[in-house]
């Protein structure tokens, strides 16, 4: 048998089994094992290590039957949520839907201590937030005109692109041999943020790990170019080893996992596929501290997920009662004088955890935190138009490519608003490696 016909058997044997899981009563049962799990990873494994409830990582009973309406609004998108995809930004929410909606819905009753009526409000505004993603079915797609650039003239700018980055930043970079150490990140990001960590290279840094790393990397494996893959690879460690962001070394890897998962299963089943991902990244961690006794949960399952629910609690428990910012941190200083002296992430980050710490909201949170219920409805209608602008340009391209190149974005749009996400953490250039992307590239999915 050919290496070939193996790999078609075994595609066609992923899509099969995922189809036996893709049912709305298996999905339930499972979004409900997903939420028991974020709960618990909290509450019994985070919440038992003494120095993070020093910093303010703690747990508060619930109250009244919050557990079990936050379960409720968790299920409900399932009616109308596709999990069958058919265009990038069926991806893009599902996305957000796993990896900031569930999460929020789980923490909102535990992280912060809020009456269950307050709970509920906030809990029916997320929704409000999550279903306004659907306007995106009903805004007509567009084909942008391309550029005449060969393929292998853009895989050559990927390439030269990514080596000229990685050449920069370890040699301009402050660059040292304890730069890779994942335990030691918050003191050199410390550092990074009182020496002004607003330098074009760190800037750079953001954007290369969001666009250009995982493109290279995806294409580097779609197109079997392992070099390429490598060269991603490297771009992404430099970019982590000069920002000590770990977003930067997992979201462009955690992409191209997903591109594998992808590629077997299909488009048609990358719902379900996405779900057992989001639950391996809870499973996984906790039978690793079960076993060694670590704390990959904290390492692993909070940063890519509890953080994001953790910290949309937070957002609504400070702003609820607190006076909005107006966005007094990106366009809205040009509206508005601004209400407070700090950054809104250092004012949240400073209120429940030591002086200094900054908390970058999520979209809703971000939107909620400056403009109340019209904040999460304008990052609903941004995100939107997002979605659109994904699904237009990727009409004549691969779209498990670029739904997998999309991830690190959306996981950028899951800890910031999609504003900053769009010009501070390189959506903007994701954007344009979409419209330049060669049109002979096939489609699949």
């Amino acid at each position: 048998m050919s290496a070939t016909e193996s790999d078609g058997r075994l595609a066609v044997s992923i899509r099969a089994f995922l189809g036996l899981l893709d049912n709305v009563f298996v999905v339930s049962a499972l979004i409900t094992s997903y939420f028991w799990l974020c709960t618990y990873l909290y509450t019994d494994i985070i919440g038992d290590v003494a120095p993070l409830r020093q910093i303010g990582f703690e747990s508060y009973p619930t109250t009244g039957f919050a557990q079990v309406a936050a379960l409720g609004f968790c299920l409900v998108p399932l009616l109308w949520l596709r999990r069958q995809f058919e265009v990038p930004s069926d991806l893009i929410v599902f996305q957000l839907y796993l990896y900031v909606y569930v999460p929020t819905t789980a923490y909102l009753v535990m992280a912060t201590p809020m009456t269950f009526e307050r709970q509920l409000g906030f809990l029916t505004m997320t929704l409000f937030g999550l279903a306004l993603l659907e306007l995106r079915r009903g805004i007509r797609t567009v084909i942008f005109g391309k550029l005449p650039i060969r393929e292998g003239w853009f895989i050559g700018i990927l390439a030269a692109s990514s080596i000229a980055l990685i050449f920069l930043i370890v040699t301009v970079g402050e660059v040292r041999a304890d730069s890779l150490d994942l335990t030691s990140v918050y003191e050199r990001r410390g550092d990074i943020v009182g020496g002004g960590g607003r330098s074009p290279l760190l800037f750079a840094a953001n954007w290369a790990a969001t666009a250009i790393a995982p493109l290279t990397m995806i294409y580097g494996l779609m197109k079997r170019q392992w070099w390429l893959l490598g060269v991603g690879l490297l771009l992404a460690v430099a970019c982590f080893a000069l920002t000590s962001f770990r977003s930067h070394l997992f979201t462009p890897i955690f992409a191209v996992m997903i591109c594998m998962v992808l590629r077997p299963a299909g488009l048609k089943r990358s719902g379900i596929a996405l779900l057992l991902v989001a639950l391996s990244l809870c499973l996984i961690p906790l039978l690793y501290d079960l076993v060694t006794g670590g704390l990959g949960t904290w390492v692993i399952h909070f940063r890519f997920i509890g953080n994001n629910g953790f910290l949309s609690a937070q957002y609504f428990s400070f702003f609820a009662d607190a006076p909005k910012g107006l966005y007094q941190d990106s366009f809205g200083r040009l509206f508005f004088s601004p209400r407070y002296f700090l950054p809104i992430a250092e004012l949240v980050g400073s209120s429940f955890s030591i002086a200094g710490n900054h908390a970058n909201g999520n979209l809703w949170a971000d939107g909620y935190g400056n403009m109340g219920v019209w904040g999460v409805g304008l990052a609903s209608f941004s995100a939107v138009l997002f979605c659109w602008l994904a699904d237009s340009l990727g009409r004549d391209l691969d779209r498990i490519q670029v739904s997998a190149m999309l991830i690190p974005l959306v996981f950028a749009i899951s800890n910031t608003s999609v504003h900053s996400a769009l010009t501070s953490n390189g959506g903007l250039l994701v954007i344009l490696l979409l419209y330049l992307m060669p049109r002979s590239y096939s489609r699949s999915g």
